[in-house]
């Protein structure tokens, strides 16, 4: 994850090289201020709650080398500022609407974090799919791997919604926490409480294939049957 310093620099330089007008760095080493409004560049502390004056937060999975680089951009916070940045984030986007409303103040950190632990702990799994054909894949590895992964992204949905005061879904509520996930992400008020919803509807459902799993790897490995030598009668 690259520091926050370097990912305000990255969106001041974007935001010059496309022609509105200059931002102000912020006393907080961490924000840059924009036309009254103060954006946070970068993932919120988990552990602390975002300042007052705070009006957006800015974040991304792919920081670009170049300020040309174009990288998936997710924003949080308030309503009102959020049509007030529109010309700034439609200029920091890939292309005009290409970015997505997370939800209030750390539904974009959120977002981040999840998606960083899809990139970077599925390597191995994907290295080893890759290299399939040349030799056979570690499968009780791979779905340990998996197992820790959505253990890992439960947990982490467990504090966000805790967080933001909202409770996972209820054994009742399995087919709307789908339905919710299904509409459009632009369309969703708060995409990262669905994400987190669905992220521990996934948990819970894997229980029993977790349950299958550790029997499987229980078992003992069966010995190769014994060549019978004698001649058949």
């Amino acid at each position: 994850m690259p520091a926050d310093p370097a990912y305000r620099l990255a969106i001041q330089q974007r935001l010059a090289s496309s022609g509105l007008p200059t931002s102000s760095v912020a006393a907080d080493e961490h924000c840059l201020q924009w036309q009254q409004l103060l954006l946070y560049c970068g993932c919120l502390p988990l552990a602390v709650t975002p300042a007052a004056n705070i009006a957006l937060e800015l974040n991304s999975p792919w920081l670009p080398a170049q300020p040309s680089g174009s990288f998936a951009l997710l924003v949080a916070g308030h309503h009102q500022a959020l049509q007030q940045a529109m010309p700034l984030l439609n200029a920091l986007a890939p292309q005009a609407g290409c970015w997505l409303y997370c939800g209030p103040l750390g539904a974009a950190s959120f977002c981040r974090r999840v998606f960083d632990a899809l990139f970077y702990l599925t390597g191995p799994l994907l290295l080893q799919t890759a290299n399939i054909s040349r030799q056979a894949p570690d499968w009780p590895s791979l779905l340990l791997q998996q197992k820790e992964l959505l253990q890992q992204l439960a947990a982490l949905s467990r504090d966000y919604l805790q967080r933001q005061g909202e409770a996972p879904a209820t054994a009742a509520e399995q087919w709307q926490v789908l339905d919710d996930f299904r509409q459009p992400a632009p369309q969703q008020q708060h995409f990262a409480r669905n994400l987190a919803r669905l992220l521990l509807l996934l948990d819970s459902l894997g229980e029993q294939a977790s349950q299958l799993l550790e029997t499987t790897l229980a078992m003992p490995t069966a010995a190769p049957a014994a060549q019978n030598t004698k001649s058949p009668p």
